[in-house]
């Protein structure tokens, strides 16, 4: 009987052991700090400031342009905070590493303008590239493009054209849902497919679009021809421009 009750001793020393141990265990857990490493689902609190976007308005500025109320430097902030919605970390640098060049006029513009263009990587051709168009002497954007090397395609090149798309859309389109968004892009990008511009209507001042989607303050349409690269086009839109375009509006909102 001595043995047994020094057995059952021993046993329930050796249960409260490991019942202290485990609970030291968990709460060593519960007390170590999350870090967010990019890869892992980001918190409530992140979530929150990284949607903090501008409301973006079509204006007209000095000159009579119509323009988007949106500044280059200010256009990357609320860009990047839109990719950091899907992505760990910002896609575009500062304003100072973007390469510009002037045109008589663009396709939307009356007059001079600044075009800026940028490419994650200037020594690869084939990525895709954004740029955004400045009438000269002004500073806020006329128009956006996000232009695609069609004739370098592989899969991984045009998710990363895609997700930037997306997140184009996501910043000029808030009130789009992320799956009406997405049916978009595949919409747009199979229009151009099936509505090739012969190689004399590269995208320039007389470029005319075929078909433009219009949401509240933002027009969004596809152009391509043989020979340029793919793009997808956002414009600021006022009731003047929207009988500009005539026949080829699609209104979304």
């Amino acid at each position: 009987m001595k043995k047994k009750n020094g057995r059952a001793a021993i046993w329930m020393i050796a249960a409260l052991l490991f019942a202290m141990l485990t609970a030291t265990v968990v709460l060593v857990i519960i007390r170590r700090p999350v870090r967010n490493t990019g890869n892992e689902p980001a918190t409530e609190d992140s979530l929150t400031e990284q949607t903090a976007l501008p409301v973006i308005r079509a204006e007209t500025d000095e000159d009579g342009n119509t323009v988007f109320s949106l500044t280059l430097d200010s256009f990357i902030e609320a860009f990047n905070t839109c990719c950091l919605q899907t992505q760990s970390q910002p896609y575009l640098r500062p304003s100072s590493d973007w390469r510009q060049n002037e045109v008589e006029r663009a396709p939307h513009g009356q007059g001079k303008t600044v075009i800026y263009n940028f490419t994650r990587d200037e020594n690869d051709w084939a990525l895709p590239t954004l740029s955004a168009y400045v009438p000269a002497g002004g500073e806020r954007i006329s128009e956006v493009t996000l232009n695609f090397d069609d004739h370098s395609y592989t899969p991984e090149l045009f998710d990363e054209y895609k997700e930037l798309s997306l997140c184009a859309l996501r910043l000029f389109c808030p009130d789009l849902p992320a799956q009406d968004a997405e049916a978009l892009f595949r919409e747009m990008i199979a229009f151009a497919d099936h509505n090739i511009l012969p190689e004399t209507q590269w995208y320039g001042a007389d470029s005319v679009p075929q078909t433009v989607y219009c949401f509240a303050d933002a027009g969004v349409y596809p152009y391509f021809a043989f020979g340029d690269w793919l793009r997808i086009c956002f414009v600021p839109l006022d009731e003047q421009r929207r009988a500009e375009f005539g026949r080829s509006v699609r209104d979304q909102m």
